[in-house]
């Protein structure tokens, strides 16, 4: 989960768990059927964690998880399979489970008309998200129908369905350019903050301006959208109050009381430097509202703003520092010191290793099955001083772990796969801190070399 759309429903989820004693479960599965990268897929084995463990209840990003599966598919090999359990969904409704949801149509529209009648802009790229994603498909109508009232036709090769990544809208935008020699538009409308980013930062390495030459807009308003140059114009959705309401929800059902069956909230339009309403020089406010209204930075916002610098080149430290350290292992004395140094500059403070009792491969045709044996290497708490490193085997289809040392703990956990290329090896349960989801990722990548290293399956 990055600094974006899913980590902002995670922190109004957490919100709501911890103000009500809760413990929380994270589980950051890439979707069915995705089909980007070679080992991408290898994240997808969280479902049959889901499948296997006993939840209280379950909230699911349905949006994301059946953009490339389809909302058919994803409800007959997932979510029937969870009922009855109690569930509430996000981005798309399933019969009998409440739903949360951004409006997507409102804000789009309103900033699309702004592109028009303010910024007199004709020629329009969009990027979009899957073709399947329910979320993406009512953004493009939404655009559709305010360019429509204006006489402007969208050709069908200026729009680019990408996945929400921003390495999609780069690629993308690469071979668009390669085909066509030019990016002969006056705006591109992107689907999420993440691929407006990135589009920026490719039209400056390509010496195109925004907003003077092209202007780029996102949707959802993600926390780094304030923070790059140029600012993002952009759609807030109110993301991390969706996530404390459908918390909210899960809980009344799991308390067998009555939820409400669907919520939705609204989206705005915000325009900063992305489109030209706020020079370049100009950091006084945050943004301006539909009514060209000025937003202020809040002291905490201003603050923020004022060390990002400092912020990512801490970030790229700590990287640096937890890769070398994993690079040095020979033992697991070695790695156990390894773990410490890099959980403790990534903030985390609880965790627990998991190993299969051998390698399991697991190709993207193939269905993963969770093994009955499976072996605790490691687990350690900051605030008990708990901490062992004993071989506890146990049946990782029963449990997550083979102690109850965490279950009282009203905090949130991540369940993350560890593997090397087509092997399964084992899983991380822990805890994170204010660090992006890319961070955390790559430390599961670098222990799980180290594991492959020591032979310890």
């Amino acid at each position: 989960m990055d600094a974006g759309y899913g980590k902002e429903l995670f922190d109004g989820i957490s919100m709501y768990c911890h103000e009500n004693g809760m413990q929380l479960v994270v589980f950051p599965s890439h979707t069915i059927d995705w089909p980007f990268g070679k080992y991408g897929y290898q994240d997808a084995v969280l479902l049959e964690f889901i499948k296997r463990n006993n939840l209280d209840g379950l909230i699911i990003e349905a949006g994301t998880q059946s953009s490339f599966c389809g909302k058919e598919h994803f409800e007959k090999s997932f979510v029937n399979e969870m009922r009855p359990l109690p569930m509430v969904t996000f981005a798309v409704g399933f019969d009998g489970i409440p739903l949360v949801q951004g409006d997507n149509g409102h804000g789009l529209e309103a900033l699309t008309e702004h592109l028009v009648s303010v910024h007199s802009c004709k020629k329009f790229m969009l990027v979009t998200g899957p073709v399947e994603n329910t979320d993406s498909i009512i953004r493009e109508n939404s655009v559709r129908a305010v360019l429509k009232k204006h006489n402007i036709e969208l050709q069908p090769e200026s729009i680019v369905r990408g996945n929400f990544f921003g390495s999609s809208a780069t690629s993308l935008l690469e071979k668009y350019l390669e085909e066509h020699k030019k990016l002969d538009f006056d705006a591109i409308i992107c689907f999420n903050d993440i691929m407006a980013l990135s589009t920026v930062h490719f039209l400056n390495e390509h010496g195109i301006s925004v907003p003077n030459d092209i202007i780029v807009t996102g949707f959802d308003d993600s926390f780094v959208s304030s923070f790059d140059l140029p600012t993002l114009t952009t759609v807030k959705t109110s993301l991390a109050p969706q996530g404390y309401a459908a918390a909210k929800k899960l809980h009344e059902l799991i308390r067998n009381e009555k939820a409400d069956t669907y919520e939705e909230y609204s989206t705005v339009a915000l325009y900063r430097q992305s489109c030209g309403c706020i020079k370049d020089d100009d950091f006084s406010f945050n943004a301006y509202d539909e009514q060209m209204r000025k937003i202020s930075w809040g002291k905490e916002f201003k603050r923020l703003r004022e060390r990002r610098g400092l912020f990512l080149e801490g970030d790229f430290a700590k990287v640096r520092d937890v890769v070398n350290v994993m690079l040095a292992v020979k033992d697991f004395e070695d790695f156990e010191s390894a773990l410490e140094a890099s959980f403790a500059a990534l903030e985390i403070d609880k965790a627990a290793i998991v190993l299969y009792d051998k390698q399991i491969e697991n190709s993207r045709a193939s269905k993963f099955d969770i093994p009955e044996k499976a072996k605790l290497v490691y687990a350690f708490s900051s605030a008990t001083g708990f901490k062992t490193t004993e071989n506890v085997e146990f049946n990782p289809r029963e449990k997550f772990l083979p102690f109850s040392n965490f279950d009282n703990d009203v905090t949130a956990f991540m369940l993350k796969p560890l593997f090397l290329r087509e092997n399964q090896i084992g899983y991380i349960y822990f805890t994170t801190g204010s660090f992006t989801g890319s961070i955390y990722d790559m430390l599961c990548m670098q222990i799980s070399n180290a594991l492959v290293s020591l032979k310890l399956n």
